[in-house]
Parts: C-alpha cells; structure tokens; sequence
C-alpha cells in the first residue's frame, strides 16, 4: 500500500506528458522460440519468496500465557479448562491436602473447592520468572459456605495472601506446583480459631513482572543470603543482621505481624530463639531474579514461651512447618522480606483450634526435586540445595 502511494505521487502534476516514441515492430523470422525478441531477455515470473516462519516463543512467554488463561478459568469456576493447563502427570500440593496428580484428581479436588467456596476471586500481584520455574504471589477472596478440612463456617467472607511455586514442561504447560498459604487466617475469618478475625486482604489491582536480567548480579545477591543464613544457623545475630539495612521491613503473613528497622527485627529474631530453643531450619534457593532473592524453607522447632498471639501449649510439641521467603536487595543489603507460611500447626499445638468435624491435616510440601532419590535434578540456577543441609535433608520422609 505505501508503495503504491509513492507511485501514485510519481504521476500526479498538471504538466503535459510526452508521447512516447513508437517502436519499430521486430519480424516473426527475427523473434525466438520464447516469443521474445533476439538481443532481449525473456520476461519470467519472478520466485515466490516465502515469509520466515515466526519465532518460537520462549518458555517465559509460554509460561506467562498459560498463568494468564488460568486465573481466567479459575475465576469462572472451570475446573477442566483450569486442569488442561496441566500435564497428564502434574503434580500439585496445597497445605492440609494429600498430593494431587494427574488431570482427573485435580478437576475432583476444584469441583470440591468450588461446592465449598463461593464467589472466588483470585489475582496474581508479582511474577518472578526464570527460565521454566516461576513464583507467584497471589490473593484469593471468596465466600466460605461450608466445611473444608474441619473449618466450619457459613456465608462468611475469606481471603489470604499466597505464593505458588511452579514448574513448567517444554511446551508451557504446568508439570508441578506448589502452593503456600497460611490456614490460621481462614480459620480466624470463619470462627474456629480462638483469636480475632484477620482482615481479608484486597485484590492486587496490577501485576508486576520480574524477569531475570543480570545472572552475575543475581548470583552475588544469591549468596550474600546464603551467607546470611549460615550465620543465623550458628545463631551468629550480629553477623546476620550486618547483612541488612538500617529500615529493613519484615512482612510475614503467617503470623500477621509487620516488623521495620533492623533493631526491631534484630529484637525479634532473639525473642524467636528463646521461644524455640531448639530451633533448626533447612533453606533451599528457589531462584534469583533481578533484586530479589527467593528461597524454601523447612523448619522444626519446641515452642516453650508466649509468640506473638500464641500462648504456650499445655504439652511441648516439636512443630514441623515449611514456608517461602522472598528477599528485597539493594546496595548488597537485604532491604525487605516477605515470608509465606501455614501458621495452623503452631496453633493447634497451643490449643487455639475449636473441635470441629474432622481432622485439619498439617502442611508438611515435599518436593519431589528435594526428596534424595531425585537429588539429581538440583540445578544452580533455581533448584540448588545449599552444601550445609544433608542430614536435615534425611530426615525427610
């Protein structure tokens, strides 16, 4: 179209045009087979030039593309169109829940979820991607209308903040996902837990994207928190806390509790190894993207003193818990952290859970990459297990 344009413009004007000369006409005794005259070249069609096929979208954009029509599809309650974003085999662990594997055990485990929680609405806040493996933040709202897991509650509204690991195959589809959410803050908005009621948190009104762009940079920050948790493990507090900055922010939403400057935090963290004295945690890196640091954590520890909202519980009980923490750098300082963890085992321990009709499974998520027999499939990038953990590791089951 625009060269037609150009020629268009070529041939406009109010000048008079010339007739051309005329050509003398060859004879047919002169003209060769082709039709064309001798000392001239025959006309031929010019080759049919075909288009580049387009490129193949990389696996960030394929991953990006299936999240988008997911959230779509779990807004309008489709549990199959939510599983054939799935492979045939995906796995799937959610706290209180057994695994899920496969398509057809995960559209039986939605319909459930869907009969039990009404008006969902979810929306992912920030996507940290990284090659195949992804982690989101999200929020869920919805309208709780009958028993899950042994919470009780009718027509009452619910939200929580979450996070999603998730691992995806060639082709863009979901082969692994592991999901993150504290059960303490549904069971506080639905009655069963002897606390008041935690707020329900809004829905993030846009999305933030973090693609990894600078591998050199994302490794230093990498270590500098590996660094960081060798030296708490050996309860080295100074040395951990020199590894933050002065307004450094602690938001954990299993606990509900926002903590700011490095001497509050540093106070905090004290408090925590009296309360659990036998406290022992496992990280393992989940990738580095951009500024930001993310790791899974499992934890074991006794509580022996009031935390927070929890009181001691009557009989000491060694609590088991797993959790995800995402680290904000900046200048080589740890300047934020935001941690995800199921806070409901502590509170049953301390008796804080009413009696309901049946028994709230703990939130113990195990990886399959985590589990020894598949030790293999660590990778430095996104699934390297730090050299300090082995016999914690064993002692999974």
């Amino acid at each position: 179209m625009i060269m037609l344009g150009f020629a268009a413009a070529g041939c406009g004007g109010g000048s008079q045009v010339k007739k051309p000369a005329e050509v003398p006409s060859v004879p047919s005794s002169l003209a060769d087979k082709s039709g064309s005259a001798l000392g001239q070249a025959p006309q031929s069609t010019p080759p049919v030039v075909e288009a580049p096929p387009p490129p193949k979208p990389s696996i960030e954009q394929m991953a990006l593309e299936t999240q988008k029509r997911k959230i779509k599809a779990f807004i309008e309650h489709q549990p199959e169109k939510i599983a054939s974003y799935f492979t045939g085999d995906a796995l799937v662990q959610a706290p209180g829940i057994p695994e899920i594997r496969g398509r057809n055990a995960l559209v039986e485990a939605l319909q459930d979820a869907f009969s039990i929680v009404d008006d969902v609405q979810v929306a992912n806040w920030r996507i940290y991607q990284k090659e195949d493996v992804a982690v989101i933040e999200w929020v869920l709202n919805g309208m709780f209308k009958g028993e899950f897991q042994g919470l009780l509650g009718m027509n009452k509204p619910i939200g929580v903040h979450g996070v999603s690991v998730v691992y995806y195959a060639p082709d863009g589809l979901i082969r692994e996902e592991q999901v993150y959410f504290d059960r303490s803050t549904i069971a506080s908005q639905v009655g069963v837990l002897n606390r008041e009621p935690l707020a329900v948190p809004a829905l993030p009104t846009a999305q933030e994207l973090y693609l990894s762009k600078n591998p050199n940079e994302e490794e230093k920050n990498a270590g500098i928190i590996e660094n960081a948790y060798n030296a708490l493990l050996g309860r080295h507090i100074d040395q951990f806390f020199d590894m933050m900055s002065d307004d450094v922010e602690d938001i954990n939403y299993g606990y509900s509790i926002n903590i700011k400057g490095r001497a509050e935090n540093k106070n905090a963290y004290q408090l925590s190894f009296q309360v659990f004295p036998d406290f022992k945690v496992e990280q393992h890196r989940i990738m580095a993207s951009q500024d930001f640091v993310i790791t899974r954590y499992h934890a074991t520890g006794t509580q022996k003193a009031p935390f927070h909202s929890l009181p001691v519980p009557k009989k000491p009980t060694l609590v088991e818990w797993e959790g995800i923490n995402i680290f904000q750098m900046k200048d080589g300082r740890i300047i934020r952290r935001w941690a995800y963890m199921d806070a409901y085992p502590f509170y049953k321990a301390a008796g804080l859970v009413k009696p309901t009709t049946s028994e709230v499974l703990p939130l113990i998520v195990k990886p399959e990459f985590l589990k020894p027999e598949h030790a293999s499939r660590l990778s430095d990038n996104n699934k390297r297990k730090p050299a300090a953990t082995p016999k914690a590791k064993e002692t999974k089951k």
